[in-house]
């Protein structure tokens, strides 16, 4: 991994067992470096043919980053911007443990 920007991973809060109130959001883990890059790749709609361009943005964080889940969020230090992650993956190659690969979702402030 090349690390790009930091990261600040967040969860969900418990719920107060007094109020039943949600509690937000908390931050899992602060400063760690991350990997995000967006890729592109050109594909037809099956019906009209018509040339689409899909984005896919994916974050590598280190093995040991506390709060990578589905569901979670990923607070990019650098740009503001908040990605939740959809899915994680880690490769299992012999010897060693890999980055953990996340999926995300960009939610672009500017572009509700």
């Amino acid at each position: 991994m090349q690390a790009n920007t930091v990261v600040t991973v967040l969860t969900a809060a418990a719920v107060d067992p007094f109020t039943g109130a949600a509690g937000g959001e908390e931050p899992a883990a602060v400063g760690v470096p991350a990997e995000i890059v967006e890729t592109n790749r050109r594909t037809d709609d099956p019906v009209t043919g018509t040339p689409r361009t899909v984005r896919d943005t994916i974050a590598l964080l280190p093995p040991d980053t506390p709060g990578v889940a589905p569901g979670a969020r990923l607070l990019d230090e650098t740009t503001g911007l908040i990605h939740p992650i959809r899915e994680v993956h880690q490769h299992h190659p012999a010897g060693w443990t890999s980055d953990l690969v996340c999926t995300l979702h960009r939610l672009d402030p500017h572009h509700p």
